[in-house]
């Protein structure tokens, strides 16, 4: 892998121009993470727009259910105790040539989800301050970043109500959930 980012196959940059572009693609750090290693956490610091050059990403939320567990030693004796379980939901899934972390942008300060790599991944790490400072200046390259950005909210926040229609179909024995 060459050290330097090639961020050319990203449709997320593919309007920006040329020197905006160059500029970016300097900013970028290649990092590599090992297969089920976590990029980043709820709570985590949102202080980086991540590039996936190859590999796959998971974006999970964290879910805590609570059960009872009952331990029956004798006849007489139950021991009972509510459990808690903790699992993770995988809402999107972030494969080569996407973007994720976009929080990093929208001034929300913390990570909301789990980024967890599906396999070895490689990506490029762009600092969101950097990238700030270069739309500050370059008010055409911030129109050209947050109208990409608007369209992966848009995604990821169909792809969302989908999971949702789908759990209260199977929560409530509805046979259909049509949103208006």
């Amino acid at each position: 892998m060459p050290d330097k980012p090639k961020l050319s196959g990203f449709r997320f940059f593919s309007e920006v121009p040329p020197k905006a572009f160059e500029a970016v693609e300097a900013a970028c750090k290649i990092v590599d993470f090992p297969d089920q290693a976590v990029v980043f956490r709820p709570g985590d610091p949102a202080d980086t727009l991540y590039c996936l050059v190859g590999g796959e990403v998971e974006l999970s939320l964290e879910v805590h259910d609570k059960s009872l567990k009952a331990d029956v030693r004798h006849e007489e004796s139950v021991h009972a105790q509510m459990v808690d379980h903790v699992r993770e939901i995988v809402v999107d899934t972030v494969r080569s040539g996407q973007v994720f972390g976009w929080t990093a942008l929208t001034g929300g300060g913390t990570r909301t989800v789990i980024a967890r790599c599906a396999q070895a991944t490689t990506v490029c790490a762009l600092p969101a301050a950097e990238l700030k400072a270069m739309i500050a200046k370059d008010h055409s390259l911030g129109y050209l970043i947050f109208m990409r950005l608007a369209e992966i909210i848009a995604n990821r926040l169909n792809a969302r109500t989908d999971l949702l229609l789908e759990a209260w179909v199977e929560a409530f024995g509805a046979s259909k959930v049509t949103p208006q």
